[in-house]
């Protein structure tokens, strides 16, 4: 996430505005990392995304500028594939 605030409000806890100026990062396992943000306020946890040594790959590949078109639409795909299989497997653990 890069250095902007983002104004949001607590809408599953304390129902009130709060800014985030970054992610939180929890390492799970099998080199998963879990990202959330955090009501300052209540506590309440709303996860952003889950990322695995693959889904690391493709990012990087994807800040590439040799890539094709067809190539770049190839691997979104497979990002978009890896985040449902992560949020199925990791969702409750955050």
């Amino acid at each position: 996430m890069n250095s902007s605030a983002i104004n949001l409000v607590c809408n599953k806890g304390c129902k009130r505005n709060f800014t985030v100026h970054r992610m939180i990062r929890r390492r799970l396992d099998n080199g998963v990392d879990g990202y959330y943000i955090k009501c300052p306020k209540c506590g309440h946890k709303y996860r952003v995304f889950y990322s695995n040594t693959e889904y690391r790959k493709i990012q990087k590949q994807l800040h590439s500028n040799s890539i094709s078109i067809e190539e770049r639409s190839r691997l979104l795909e497979r990002l978009q594939q890896i985040s449902e299989e992560l949020n199925k497997e990791y969702d409750p653990k955050v």
